[in-house]
């Protein structure tokens, strides 16, 4: 027993010399010099390197720079100054740094958009580009100089187009008023039909670029079958192109390879370029339209007819320019051709040139129609007048009810 016990207090004695304290502990950073929103690991070396008890503890000085007591993860939040601390557990002995946060000015900024056409109703959100790209402040406000036209959400930059006209939206940078950059809106029921003069011609002269050619066994299957047109499926039965011409005092268009209008004597062309449908055949053209739901639409465009040495063939009457269903088979609107009186009626080459309005709401639920136009009246048998077609306006006139 006496010997056991001298050998236990020989091992106590042992485990107490074996014991290293702390002398010493140094940070592995110099002082710093960091931006906001940054996050560092600093480290610390607790001396001797083989002292037994190398816990420590983190501490900062200052709510601009947060530190995590055991792992000494550094994150810096706003600009200030702060002292970070290091603590070893035994012994209390410390290393200190001083930790500057400093934010990044802002040299400028600029707009994505600096031009924009927008319809009322509009809704886009605007980009802008801080400069330089590390700028610790990147906010941005926004504005509108004419609020009646279009507001913007001060902070988003979501614009709302409210109604035509223009105005200038700016951004301004929320650290430095001194840079801003502007974009011009101008607010206007723009066109919703491509191609709408016809300017533009598919190959060989055949079908204008963004309007569909009505083939004839559409007139068989929406019309009551004025007799047999399908002789003419095959036919080149739609042209457009130019054709230069002095003019004259009357009303008239001229056609061959080309055709444009001449109105009312004035020297001026409604276009150089138009749709034609030729006389004896079924034609027309239409266009796919995206619409709001119960917003107005309204639409114009010129037609013009001719009679020729047929006596057969006669100026158009009870024709239609229609907005229908995607697929054709619903008609939301009709407006009525009216032909004016044209001089010389009983002269064989006379001509008329009609300019055709309609208006009209987009029923619920729809968000796409067919605007179309096409040859109904059919002479003896079959026969059609020529037909131009110029000019044509499909435009979004109100707001969709919110």
């Amino acid at each position: 027993m006496a010997v056991a016990a001298i050998m236990a207090t020989a091992c106590n004695e042992d485990e107490q010399d074996a014991f290293v304290p702390v002398t010493d502990i140094t940070m592995d950073v110099s002082d710093l010099e960091v931006a906001p929103n940054v996050t560092i690991i600093l480290k610390a070396t607790v001396l001797p390197k083989d002292a037994t008890n190398k816990k420590v503890t983190w501490s900062s000085s200052s709510a601009s720079v947060k530190i995590d007591s055991s792992t000494g993860e550094l994150t810096t939040e706003t600009a200030g100054t702060a002292t970070i601390t290091v603590t070893t557990e035994e012994g209390a002995k410390t290393a200190s740094r001083k930790i500057t946060v400093k934010n990044v000015p802002v040299t400028g900024i600029e707009l994505t958009d600096k031009e924009l056409v927008l319809a009322p109703g509009a809704k886009r959100t605007l980009t802008a580009k801080i400069l330089s790209a590390a700028a610790t402040n990147k906010a941005v406000i926004w504005s509108s100089d004419n609020t009646a036209v279009a507001t913007i959400n001060s902070a988003t930059g979501e614009l709302d187009v409210r109604s035509t006209g223009e105005a200038i939206i700016r951004a301004t940078s929320d650290e430095n008023s001194s840079f801003w950059d502007e974009c011009k809106l101008t607010a206007e029921f723009v066109n919703l039909l491509d191609n709408p003069g016809f300017e533009e011609q598919g190959s060989a002269f055949t079908e204008p670029l963004g309007w569909t050619k009505i083939p004839a066994d559409w007139f068989t299957s929406y019309y009551d079958d004025p007799g047999n047109m399908a002789q003419y499926a095959a036919g080149n039965i739609n042209r457009i192109g130019l054709f230069n011409n002095t003019g004259g005092n009357e009303p008239f268009f001229r056609s061959g390879n080309g055709a444009f209008f001449w109105l009312n004597g004035s020297g001026t062309m409604q276009g150089e370029f138009a749709a034609r449908v030729e006389g004896n055949r079924p034609g027309g053209y239409y266009q796919l339209v995206t619409v709001s739901p119960g917003a107005e639409y309204g639409f114009t465009l010129y037609i013009g007819y001719k009679k020729n040495n047929n006596n057969n063939m006669s100026i158009k009457t009870n024709e239609t320019v229609k907005v229908l269903s995607p697929d054709g088979l619903t008609t939301y609107h009709a407006e009525p051709v009216i032909v004016n009186p044209v001089p010389n009626a009983d002269d064989a080459n006379a001509t008329s040139i009609t300019k055709v309005t309609g208006q009209f709401v987009i029923p619920e639920g729809v968000t796409q129609v067919r605007f179309q136009f096409d040859q109904l009246t059919f002479g003896n048998p079959n026969q059609a007048p020529l037909m131009l077609v110029d000019e044509c306006e499909f435009i979004q006139l109100t707001l969709p009810p919110e």
